[in-house]
């Protein structure tokens, strides 16, 4: 079927936090990290900025790239394996916790729900500029696949 829309989200990727805890007079309150809900809405900003308004529909495919910036003590033959992909990261965020923090942020923008996305493919790579780039796919015929909201 081919990338149907592919997002790029500058700046370092952010994995979603668990929700927090606090004990009040009135009882226990549950809440969202500040900044998980800032990274949600830079998301959110960015596929509106570079898609628009598209509602898909139906089962998707969603594959999300994360770029992570090398580390300045690496040496000069680690940089060009980390540069061509044979050497990766394995610090945080959590490749489950960028992908969670993503679809929830397209979760009502994109799609109804991420109950939609059947397939998920999340890589970590080492790059210039620290960045995501989420690609969707869908993965049903093109009639039945989106419905387009204007600009």
């Amino acid at each position: 079927m081919g990338v149907h829309a592919c997002v790029t989200v500058p700046g370092k990727a952010r994995g979603k936090q668990r929700p927090r805890a606090v004990r009040t007079k009135a009882g226990v309150r549950v809440y969202t990290p500040e900044e998980t809900i800032n990274a949600e809405g830079w998301v959110r900003a960015c596929w509106l900025d570079q898609i628009g308004r598209v509602w898909l529909t139906g089962p998707l495919r969603v594959e999300i790239d994360v770029v992570v910036a090398p580390p300045k003590s690496l040496s000069k033959a680690r940089l060009s394996l980390a540069l061509a992909n044979d050497l990766r990261p394995t610090t945080k965020p959590d490749a489950d916790n960028v992908a969670k923090l993503a679809l929830d942020a397209l979760n009502g923008v994109a799609w109804a729900d991420d109950v939609q996305v059947v397939e998920l493919e999340v890589r970590k790579l080492f790059g210039s500029e620290p960045e995501m780039v989420l690609r969707v796919i869908p993965l049903s015929e093109p009639d039945e696949m989106a419905l387009f909201l204007g600009a």
